[in-house]
């Protein structure tokens, strides 16, 4: 049941994940085609500022507040877990309050001398309130994560992009005719709404839920303030200093990219619709997948955390290898997918592209393909360290990611038979020098030995197969039907393949299935089917 536990939460967190991607989709594509490339550039230009004052105010403390009210309420201390809150929330809104001033206020030096695009001031004015509202938000999703609850946070999120897509769009299509950088900011101002309508949201569960159990609260002894400080930030601020590293390197990148294009003969039009390709289109695309290995990782902190706190060791390396072969059965066929259908995929999303954006996006996205498998990776073995407490490891690991990723950027972009692709390359790079060292350590910390039969050799022999029906579908049918008809069968056709695969090649297995919600009903509709072996009697049934 413990193993369910975290798994319910992570399949909860990744369902609401597909549908804030579905969902961002619906706004991300229209929004490119209402703002054009170039329009894009300049959006995606106020996020790395706004990321990374997002990242100082609020990225560690959600983690740490879910790892502490976890350990506190596994040893049965609602007092402590309500007391940690408390003093986090009141952190939170403070240091939210001084970023979205220092944002609002410096929006003109940060557009100017830091991104060097002084159209994107009014983007960072827009967006600068969000950030007290995330904050404030974050304490309250941390909360409810240690108390492995994920359908406040889940919740949450569904209402962030809904806000996002009825509000941004509208804006963005009305302030657009007064230019492309009030274009940007109407559907910035619509990421602002939303995050105060979500926050509205995860209120209104605290107070309910909070009714239910405040008959548990003793108040006989409250901890000092400065004490649960001392606890939280030595977690908190190595989980924030590596959640600043990707920021802050792609603030490096939306100047390094541009001027490196521009230095081999681009003009300054075409190096910003390039790079709005890349991080508007492509990239879009390529972290779709990782929602669900941030729900893994979302989920595994606390599960993790409360193992360690009772010394169950067994339990701890079960969580682990459970969620990282989870985010490998999640990766490879995404990885293989979006590299097999890449210019199909991008014809159907963003058909407003002339045909040299198709193009270079098709080919960015080619080549970023082993990015998701790792980013999945990455992001799926911070949570287990995080929750074991090795804080610092995901600094060093994306910190020397981060120096692979600047290097390649400056050295390959450079090179005219490579340009924009140098920065694909480079992001690729990054993930699976992260994601090597973090294998490293988690291997090491947990005295586990990796299975790669297991872990990758079998969802390797799945994809394969799903890779097949995929090709086949489009070289058959391609000829017959458009483009998009094609394109969505053979997405359906892969799918469908690959869950028939999972189970004939061994991939997905009896202990596998103990993990998943329901996954002993999967497991004798599998075996009825004959798609999977009936276990031997007498050992104990998922």
């Amino acid at each position: 049941m413990a193993k369910k536990n975290f798994m319910k939460g992570a399949a909860l967190l990744g369902v609401a994940g597909i549908i804030v991607k579905i969902i961002g989709a619906m706004y991300r594509i229209p929004m490119t085609n209402i703002l054009g490339t170039e329009g894009m550039g300049i959006y995606q230009k106020a996020y790395p500022i706004y990321s990374t004052l997002l990242v100082l105010s609020t990225a560690g403390l959600p983690t740490a507040i879910s790892k502490m009210v976890s350990e506190h309420l596994s040893r049965g201390d609602r007092d402590g877990a309500q007391r940690v809150f408390d003093v986090s929330l009141k952190l939170l809104a403070v240091v939210g309050g001084v970023t979205a001033l220092a944002l609002f206020l410096g929006r003109a030096y940060f557009a100017e001398h830091v991104v060097g695009d002084s159209l994107v001031s009014m983007s960072l004015a827009a967006i600068a309130p969000s950030l007290f509202f995330v904050a404030v938000m974050s304490a309250y999703r941390g909360y409810f994560q240690g108390m492995q609850s994920m359908m406040p946070t889940a919740a949450s999120q569904v209402v962030e992009q809904v806000g996002k897509l009825a509000i941004g769009i509208i804006l963005a299509v009305r302030m657009l005719p007064m230019g492309l950088e009030y274009g940007a900011a109407g559907a910035l101002i619509g990421v602002t709404a939303s995050e105060f309508l979500a926050l509205l949201y995860v209120m209104l569960q605290y107070a309910r839920s909070r009714r239910r159990w405040r008959k548990e609260l003793t108040r006989r002894r409250r901890e000092p303030a400065s004490s649960v400080l001392r606890r939280l930030l030595p977690v908190a601020i190595p989980i924030m200093l590596g959640a600043c590293i990707m920021p802050l390197t792609t603030t490096v990148d939306s100047m390094l990219v541009t001027n490196r294009l521009e230095f081999i003969g681009y003009t300054t039009e075409q190096a910003r619709s390039l790079y709005g390709n890349l991080t508007g289109a492509v990239n879009t695309l390529v972290n779709m997948p990782a929602v669900l290995s941030m729900a893994l990782c979302m989920s595994l902190v606390p599960a993790i955390a409360e193992a360690k706190s009772s010394g169950n060791m067994e339990q701890l390396r079960s969580r682990a290898m459970g969620g990282l072969k989870i985010a490998m059965l999640i990766g490879l066929p995404a990885s293989a997918g979006l590299m097999l259908l890449a210019p199909n995929i991008i014809r159907l999303l963003y058909g407003s592209m002339s045909a040299e954006e198709l193009t270079v996006a098709s080919g960015l996205l080619e080549t970023m393909f082993l990015g998701i498998l790792a980013l999945g990776v990455v992001q799926t073995l911070n949570g287990v360290l995080q929750g074991m407490g090795r804080v610092y490891v995901p600094v060093f690991s994306l910190g020397v990611g981060a120096v692979v990723k600047v290097v390649l950027n400056y050295t390959l972009i450079a090179i005219p038979s490579i340009n924009i692709y140098g920065a694909a390359i480079s992001t690729v790079a990054c993930y699976t020098v992260a994601a090597l060292i973090n294998l490293l350590v988690v291997a090491r910390s947990t005295e586990t030995r990796m299975s790669i039969m297991d872990l990758l050799l079998l969802p390797g022999l799945a994809t394969s197969f799903m890779a097949l029906a995929v090709g086949a579908t489009v070289y058959l049918l391609l000829p017959r039907l458009g483009s998009t008809l094609v394109t969505v069968i053979a997405i359906g056709m892969g799918g469908l393949v690959y869950l028939l695969a999972l189970p004939i090649t061994g991939a997905l297995n009896h202990q596998d299935l103990l993990l998943i919600p329901g996954g002993g009903r999967i497991e004798r509709l599998l075996v009825r089917t004959h798609l999977m072996r009936g276990r031997r009697p007498g050992r104990r049934r998922g």
